[in-house]
């Protein structure tokens, strides 16, 4: 798998000369009781949502310090932010990239590279209709009355997509084209789509916090002004 991201990056490079924007928007959401779901399949969900963007990172990411210019756009979800039961390998596979989006959006800061993340709520796509379930079912029906959070899970966001209050999915599409439009260095670090669920509330806590860690080792100067 990595040859094969070395081999498109170097073929996109040798055909354009340059490459400007990566957008991480790849998903996969585990939904069911938590401890039913088998290692192969935990490793399979952070493969897809966590390790995935970390091996395209490390192929444009050279390319992109030498010019000293670049976007890495890393669409991960409220669920990076906020828990939901049920989907327990889901909310770390995206704690982990918000973790990993952050971090990198103050190491790159030097270079005039942006890390930012795309934090969308529940939006009608085909990702929960595509979603697994655990493995285990013995282990399912031993958690008794909540043996069924699946299905209750998976019932509720369907009723809400049916609904019309169902958010349009373009919106996201339109947040990342904004980010994209906008000056480098003026990008905001997070940008949360739709039903946020307290998301936004939490950024808006975290943000000062964090920048007072980075103040406090010496590191101030990563902390970027968002506009």
């Amino acid at each position: 798998m990595n040859d094969a991201v070395q081999s498109l990056v170097k073929r996109i490079l040798a055909d354009s000369g340059r490459l400007d924007v990566l957008v991480n928007n790849a998903g996969h959401m585990a939904i069911g009781i938590t401890e039913a779901f088998t290692e192969e399949q935990s490793r399979q969900q952070m493969e897809v949502n966590f390790f995935s963007p970390v091996r395209l990172c490390r192929a444009v990411l050279p390319h992109m310090r030498q010019r000293r210019a670049g976007l890495i756009v890393h669409v991960t979800s409220i669920a990076g932010r906020v828990l939901f039961p049920a989907c327990g390998f889901y909310c770390a596979s995206k704690f982990a990239l918000e973790a990993y989006a952050e971090v990198l959006h103050y190491e790159l800061t030097s270079f005039g590279i942006d890390s930012v993340l795309v934090e969308p709520g529940p939006y009608p796509t085909r990702l929960l209709a595509n979603s697994p379930g655990p493995a285990d079912q013995d282990r399912v029906n031993s958690y008794e009355q909540i043996s069924s959070i699946r299905e209750m899970f998976s019932e509720s966001f369907q009723q809400f997509f049916a609904s019309g209050q169902a958010p349009d999915p373009q919106e996201v599409a339109d947040a990342i084209l904004r980010l994209i439009q906008a000056p480098a260095g003026k990008r905001p670090l997070r940008t949360v789509c739709g039903p946020d669920y307290g998301a936004i509330a939490i950024n808006r806590q975290t943000a000062p916090i964090q920048a007072g860690v980075l103040r406090a080792l010496g590191m101030g100067a990563m902390v970027k002004d968002e506009g």
